[in-house]
């Protein structure tokens, strides 16, 4: 196909700059990363090869393969034909913006603070003024960026606009092959499913809070939930946190995917994994050239979270790196963005997994018998706290595109309330709306995060049904031909709920999900 040679070196080229920008923040390497960023845009604007992929598609083809690539592609060219105007003013500010968060660092009593150290005070100080300052800091970043960020949804919605949808939102979900209505009643069961538990949960941990800070439950902040925008549990457990202070990560991490089959050597060896200055402050992995240059960035430390990251993204790696590789080169992508954050989420769960501690952590025996049933309990309380985050960034993204004249911090902090029952007097000033960086660079994205734990609790469910022990399931290579053979071999050549179904005997289902929503019961 010579889409492929056109597009092929462009993608390559754009992946290589993005990393090098989100190792260092460099405005030049900004620069040649909005250049390439606008070309491969162009490719897909361009309205010649647009009209070529309609008429294949358009046309009689028996070949499977052939007629998939088409599909995709007329979607992915149906969504770029932009003008070359909005081109230069997307990349541009996508650009702008990641650098932006990329170079930010909070003030915190004076002192310069990363995520990292942030998180910390959150998660282990026990003083409320504290913990109030630190999370006001964590928000300094929203005046900063709430101005281009909103310029660039007026773009995007303009363009959408022209293109015949209500909004751009609207238009990326029908493009990702989700269908909007039915996107809308999964939500909608996931609310009707945790409000009443995350409504009990919410108010003993009002209560265990109050005790923690001194403070009448009424008196609490946002900055008191244990991370800047309660999308986790509070660490109730100064045992838990200081028990992966020093764990070797890296080590783990290693031998756990060795063991069920998958090797991450090559993967580990080309990732950077350890915080400094200018370097993104989050965790993602890349494919470089859709075959084996594959990367994860990371800025470990010695916790319970960053050690679940690191398998989470692991998993999107290795997900990538067993794809077919004979397959086309517009096939030897996940079957969707929801797929891999399936695997990612599956493989972050088991940090906190009894069997999982106490084959890999090196932890000692008795210590795992004493925090396991925490974590344990903590899993459930997490994916409750999980759905009802994903539930606000979902609502506010798509009443963000519809009305983005509104009072957008207001819209916002209304949204928490519903979703999260918690709520804090702000004003627009503040942007606090603007503060999460999937709202920048990644839109319409958050959906894939809840719809793929629900996959996971699938994919889980139907090991189990394989006949594989939870102890089997974390050290046996059956594990990993399961998922190559059964899901990551087949890339993007099979619609992705369809695949869902040929490996497990079903379309996506919620009931998985409720199951492990209720602790396994």
């Amino acid at each position: 196909m010579h889409l492929q040679a056109i597009i092929q070196p462009l993608a390559q080229q754009y992946a290589e700059s993005s990393w090098l920008l989100n190792l260092t923040g460099d405005e030049a390497q900004a620069a040649r990363t909005a250049e390439l960023g606008e070309q491969l845009a162009s490719v897909f604007a361009d309205p010649q090869h647009f009209a070529v992929v309609s008429e294949l598609r358009a046309g009689e083809i028996e070949d499977e393969l052939q007629r998939r690539q088409y599909e995709l592609l007329y979607r992915e060219f149906q969504a770029g034909q932009i003008s070359p105007e909005a081109i230069t003013q997307i990349t541009q500010l996508e650009t702008e913006l990641g650098q932006i968060f990329n170079n930010f660092r909070a003030v915190l009593d004076g002192n310069a603070c990363s995520d990292n150290e942030l998180a910390a005070v959150l998660e282990h100080s026990d003083d409320p003024s504290r913990c109030q300052r630190a999370w006001e800091a964590s928000k300094q970043i929203g005046p900063l960026v709430a101005p281009k960020l909103l310029e660039l949804v007026n773009i995007r919605n303009r363009e959408a606009v022209r293109l015949g949808f209500n909004d751009y939102y609207s238009m990326a979900i029908e493009l990702q092959e989700l269908e909007p209505q039915h996107l809308a009643e999964l939500l909608e069961q996931l609310d009707e499913l945790t409000r009443e538990p995350y409504a009990q949960f919410k108010q003993q941990l009002d209560v265990k809070l109050s005790q923690k800070f001194g403070i009448p439950v009424e008196q609490l902040h946002p900055g008191h939930y244990g991370d800047p925008f309660f999308q986790s549990v509070p660490a109730s457990d100064q045992q838990i946190g200081k028990a992966f202070e020093e764990l070797p990560i890296e080590e783990i991490c290693s031998g756990f995917y060795e063991n069920i089959g998958m090797d991450v050597s090559d993967i580990m060896a080309r990732s950077d994994l350890y915080e400094r200055d200018g370097k993104c402050q989050h965790a993602f992995c890349t494919n470089i050239d859709r075959a084996q240059d594959i990367r994860i960035l990371c800025n470990l430390r010695g916790t319970e979270r960053w050690l679940s990251t690191m398998l989470h993204e692991l998993g999107h790696a290795v997900y990538d790196k067993y794809i077919d590789q004979e397959l086309p080169f517009f096939l030897r992508e996940p079957a969707h963005t929801l797929s891999t954050e399936a695997v990612a989420e599956l493989m972050g769960r088991f940090t906190k997994n009894t069997a999982w501690l106490s084959m890999y952590s090196g932890l000692e025996a008795e210590l795992v018998q004493q925090i396991g049933p925490l974590l344990q309990a903590q899993l459930r309380q997490e994916l409750l706290v999980f759905t009802r985050w994903v539930l606000v960034m979902c609502e506010f993204e798509r009443r963000l595109y519809a009305h983005p004249e509104a009072d957008l911090n207001r819209m916002w902090w209304e949204v928490v309330q519903k979703y999260q029952m918690v709520y804090t007097p702000r004003s627009e000033a503040d942007a606090d709306w603007a503060t999460k960086i999937h709202l920048s660079i990644a839109p319409a994205y958050y959906q894939n995060y809840i719809l793929g734990e629900m996959m996971a609790s699938q994919l889980l469910a139907d090991l189990r049904r394989q006949g594989l022990s939870d102890e089997q399931m974390i050290s046996s290579p059956e594990t990993g031909k399961y998922l190559c053979d059964g899901l990551f071999a087949a890339g993007k050549s099979v619609h992705w709920d369809e695949l869902l179904e040929q490996i497990t005997g079903e379309r996506l289902s919620p009931a998985f999900f409720a199951i492990d929503l209720a602790g396994g019961e």
